[in-house]
């Protein structure tokens, strides 16, 4: 399995370091067998990494685009459910060329919310745009361009809801089975009490855009969202009752069998065929051919079948995360089984096992992904398993099937669920806002390998009985401990500028990070006032990219979060920042208070444990920063209020403007009339209306840096500004076209690294 993954990993991803630790832990785990069978072991490395990198060659060749650009106009079938979420219509299409694409449809008009109701296998019709997607623009962000491509999606398409019509068309069998599961979802939306809906769709369904998002996220930060998907355990008890039922009916077993092998497919299509549901329905449906044929195998034996067949099928699997988990789990847990019957002497004992194995086994992932972890996971996963598997779960799928055969009113199962899963999602939400997260970054590899070294060779000496259970956890914890020590062992000043669209945000980390500053947070503008073009979950850049992006670094305290004013593509994120990270001190420009999102933010700061303190020129900011302005000369307002600064950062200087235009560039010269800088962060994201001549003369900057959205609807930066540098041999870095720039800083030396290219 190991060189297989290796094989895919170098042809699909050209992952050289995921590459080598696969080949490294694959020849270490070979050579404990090399000695008794030279042929089989070298037979057992070679055969599968040879046989996958043809395997990985092939679909990497297959996964080609037909479609250009200039193409306007689209006759296609609608491929999955379309997902409708405020003004926004998403779901994927494929063209009479068999090429999937991503439809996306902005709404103007309520009214156009019923295009969302078109079903899988409709034939339908638009003119609209064709776009390549958007790769990652800040470092460890989510890759929807990588993403979409791995499902052999390569385009966007921006289709106009005035020229979008369906017809009814020739539906494949698995095209009903998906048309048919929108449908119930629907029904049970539209109907089922608000406290239950999301739970019970989740789970029965595996959909879980209807739990309500700070419900979502408190799962996610208490390490249990993945009992509100439907993993292999929830297949099991599923499947595992209705066998139980058709025997109970009075059917023979291998009559009840063979009704297994034809339900278990279905159920895995109505569910959403996700990774962990496919895994286990495969195995059940092997489990059941054997027992038909009487034919015995070793259960790892079909673990690996399945395992090579699902990435035969599709090689890109192996890069999602409920993939990986899934298997990585249930290998686990079989190649640990006889320990777990072994040395677990009760029902209580053997749940605590196989927590404990399965929270180990995946906590290295988890960390590369989410870089945070919470120890009251281990506790409320041994808690909520069982609440779940066997109550929540079993009442989900009564009431579902009683749901459309009574009211809901009338259906004491869905009833008995909403009575209970109210006040326990309020404890859960109580329980996430307040949980202690460790946050450990994302480690590099070669620690994620260290880890599983570990926890192999502790679990070796588990089954061995040489330790205790709890043991396993011992060199893991020293290994994430080195992970965390690491970014104090390093020098120089890291000045990352990250790209939050219409906005500002810079994050300059101290050498052996002494102390972590934030200048401004970015935000978000929602122009989507009316109720209906609402989204379930409101983006927030401070909650989805600042906060991310310091987390994944490892940083869980600021030592200053620096404001420059009130606009709110400079503070809409700090509320969220506040709420997610250890904030010591905020500061903000002494100057007039004008807007109502500024007084909301400065209530948020009083509320917090953060020290706020308001500063004017003459001010320092720790002997790290000098304040430079607003001067208290005049009555400054708008940009011009913004703090500018001045800092000298391991030998290079640096000019941080804000806002800030000529006006207020006029009086920064006045005061500061010899004022020089090798950095300039340019004013107002490059607008016509800041960084005079005057300025630029003065300063001398060898290196621009511009904050500025994509595409964005000010024309930020201005071409004036731009060539006016490009004269002056200024190196301009910009988000717009880089995004995330990340400087790094030793001794005077100053190199950078540019997120997009």
């Amino acid at each position: 399995m190991l060189s297989a993954s290796a094989a895919i990993a170098l042809v699909l991803r050209s992952n050289n370091e995921v590459f080598i630790l696969l080949i490294a832990a694959t020849v270490i785990l070979a050579g404990t067998g090399f000695r008794e069978n030279r042929i089989k072991t070298v037979a057992a490395v070679l055969l599968p990494f040879f046989s996958f990198f043809v395997i990985s060659t092939f679909h990497q060749s297959m996964n080609k685009t037909n479609l250009s650009a200039s193409e306007t106009e689209l006759i296609f079938t609608i491929y999955d459910r379309l997902h409708l979420n405020g003004n926004q219509i998403r779901g994927t299409i494929k063209t009479t060329a068999g090429e999937k694409v991503m439809l996306a449809m902005h709404l103007s008009n309520e009214s156009d919310t019923e295009l969302a109701s078109y079903r899988p296998g409709q034939s339908c019709y638009a003119s609209g745009v064709l776009k390549s997607p958007y790769s990652a623009r800040n470092q460890y962000a989510f890759d929807y361009k990588r993403y979409l491509l791995e499902q052999r999606i390569h385009w966007t398409f921006e289709a106009k809801p005035t020229t979008f019509n369906c017809v009814e068309g020739n539906r494949l069998l698995w095209q009903r089975l998906t048309a048919f599961r929108a449908q119930l979802i629907e029904q049970l939306v539209d109907t089922l009490p608000e406290g239950s809906r999301g739970i019970v769709v989740a789970l029965t369904f595996g959909d879980r855009r209807y739990v309500d998002p700070d419900v979502l996220q408190a799962y996610s930060t208490l390490g249990i969202i993945h009992l509100l998907a439907i993993s292999g355990l929830h297949v099991g008890i599923v499947s595992m009752s209705l066998f139980y039922l058709l025997i109970r009916f009075g059917m023979t077993r291998e009559l009840a069998m063979m009704i297994m092998l034809i339900v278990l497919p279905i159920f895995a299509l109505l569910t959403g065929a996700a990774p962990p549901v496919i895994r286990a329905s495969s195995m059940l449906f092997v489990y059941y051919l054997l027992l038909l044929t009487r034919i015995k195998i070793h259960p790892f034996y079909g673990f690996s079948f399945i395992f090579f067949s699902y990435l035969v099928i599709d090689p890109y699997k192996l890069f999602q995360l409920g993939f990986q988990l899934s298997f990585l789990v249930s290998f686990s847990l079989i190649l640990l089984r006889k320990a777990i019957e072994v040395q677990s002497h009760s029902y209580f004992t053997r749940l605590c096992s196989v927590t404990l194995i399965a929270q180990l086994s995946g906590l290295p992932l988890i960390l590369y992904h989410f870089y945070e972890w919470s120890p009251l996971s281990l506790v409320l996963n041994l808690l909520y398993i069982p609440f779940v598997s066997l109550f929540v779960l079993p009442l989900s799928f009564i009431g579902v099937i009683l749901h459309f055969l009574i009211p809901f009113q009338l259906n004491p199962f869905i009833v008995l669920l909403d009575l209970i899963l109210v006040p326990i999602h309020d404890g859960v939400l109580v329980l996430g806002r307040n949980a202690f997260e460790w946050v450990i970054g994302q480690p590099p590899l070669l620690c994620i390998a260290a880890m599983y070294a570990a926890i192999i060779f502790m679990g070796m000496m588990w089954e061995n009985n040489k330790i205790r259970l709890w043991a396993l956890f011992l060199p893991i914890i020293v290994v994430i401990a080195i992970t965390i020590f690491l970014p104090y062992t390093r020098s120089g000043v890291v000045v990352t500028m990250l790209d939050v669209g219409q906005g500002d945000c810079i994050i300059i980390e101290f050498p052996y990070r002494k102390a972590v500053y934030v200048i401004d947070t970015g935000g978000h503008l929602d122009f989507g006032n009316e109720e209906w073009m609402k989204k379930r979950a409101q983006f927030n850049t401070g909650k989805d990219i600042v906060t991310p992006y310091l987390k994944a670094k490892g940083i869980s305290t600021i030592t200053g979060l620096i404001l420059t004013h009130g606009d709110h593509d400079h503070i809409g994120g700090a509320a969220e920042i506040l709420n997610e990270i250890d904030v010591k001190e905020v500061f903000y420009p002494n100057t007039a208070i004008e807007k109502d999102n500024e007084i909301e933010l400065l209530t948020s700061v009083h509320h917090s444990s953060a020290n706020l303190q308001f500063v004017i020129n003459g001010d320092s900011i720790n002997e790290h920063f000098y304040v430079l302005h607003p001067t208290s000369e005049q009555q400054w307002s708008g940009n011009d209020s913004s703090i500018v600064l001045f800092a000298e950062l391991d030998g290079i200087s640096f000019l941080f403007t804000g806002d800030l235009e000529e006006d207020g560039e006029r009086m920064l010269l006045q005061q500061y009339p010899n004022i020089k800088a090798d950095v300039l962060k340019v004013g107002h994201h490059g607008s016509i209306t800041s960084t005079s001549d005057e300025l630029l003369e003065m300063v001398s900057p060898r290196i621009a840096l511009i904050s500025a959205g994509v595409n964005n609807r000010f024309g930020h930066p201005h071409p004036d500004i731009v060539a006016k540098l490009d004269e002056l041999n200024i190196d301009i870095l910009r988000t717009d076209l880089h995004g995330s720039i990340e400087m790094k800083i030793v001794n005077g030396d100053v190199k950078w690294e540019k997120t997009v290219d």
